[in-house]
């Protein structure tokens, strides 16, 4: 035995015999360990301020893309949905949306930002194209698209942000109302189910889900929604039922401040068959 350890230094080097001797040593340690099933857990606290109810109308003047929308409006609402600009350029927007707002066309090159007049000319018809096809975008989305992606596809998404203050509950509403799990929020809010009975705008449907007991206190009510409320001939009740929620209400308006210049037809429901003495109904929106 003693010649055969002899024989074995020679071929193993002192460094590399102690590093194999480390490393047997420690898969017995491993085996050892994981014989005892250790366990490891992890604690935290969370300081909450009590429950935020989210709600979104889904009613069909919310299915309304705003077109007409003025280019200072959608530009603005492009930004807030992370469409365009970064830390670098909010003040170059800023100026862009003032001179909108003005009614003239935006200083695209601002001066001093290069000497070359074929590199500004260059430059300002790469912003003007940029921001005109962000402008299209943003009129091709419906209220409801907005929404949705002010909540949930933005680079910060709010529900993200309410979420580290608050536990949010999230709820739809139109003609009636709806509790929606986070996981099929986009799907409800895309397409509702009947039962919300969408040609009907209720905004007090929009507060129902607060009422009820429940374990935390309500911190405040955000509606998502045009502000439009077609179920109630007395606006009085609305505003009494509304101001009895005891929670703050923060509605976020969503439309342009423009009226259309013209009237669009959605949709036209109407009879496939109409028979000789008939008076078939037809349903404009």
């Amino acid at each position: 035995d003693a010649a055969a350890r002899r024989g074995e230094r020679r071929l193993v080097s002192r460094r590399l015999g102690a590093a194999l001797l480390a490393l047997r040593l420690l898969a017995v340690l491993v085996v050892f360990l994981a014989l005892l099933e250790p366990m490891l857990v992890w604690t935290f606290d969370r300081e909450q301020t009590g429950r935020v109810l989210v709600a979104v109308d889904v009613s069909e003047s919310m299915a309304t893309a705003d077109r007409h929308a003025s280019p200072a409006e959608k530009l603005r609402l492009a930004r807030a949905l992370g469409m365009i600009g970064n830390d670098t350029t909010q003040r170059r927007i800023d100026r862009w949306i003032e001179d909108y707002e003005n009614g003239r066309e935006p200083e695209w090159v601002a001066p001093g930002e290069t000497d070359d007049p074929q590199q500004a000319a260059q430059l300002a018809r790469t912003r003007r194209e940029n921001v005109s096809g962000v402008l299209e975008a943003v009129g091709r989305l419906t209220r409801k698209d907005v929404a949705r992606q002010l909540l949930t596809g933005s680079a910060h998404p709010l529900l993200d942000r309410l979420n580290e203050l608050a536990v949010v509950e999230l709820g739809v509403f139109a003609g009636g109302s709806a509790v929606a799990e986070p996981q099929n929020f986009d799907e409800v809010v895309n397409n509702p189910p009947a039962s919300l009975r969408s040609d009907s705008s209720d905004l007090l449907e929009a507060v129902e889900p607060v009422v009820g007991a429940h374990d935390l206190p309500l911190a405040g009510v955000v509606l998502f929604t045009d502000g439009r409320d077609n179920a109630h001939q007395d606006e009085s009740e609305v505003i009494r039922r509304i101001v009895g929620v005891d929670a703050p209400l923060y509605p976020v308006l969503i439309g342009s401040q423009r009226r259309p210049k013209d009237l669009a037809v959605a949709t036209l429901d109407y009879p496939s068959i109409v028979y000789e003495h008939d008076h078939p109904e037809l349903k404009v929106n």
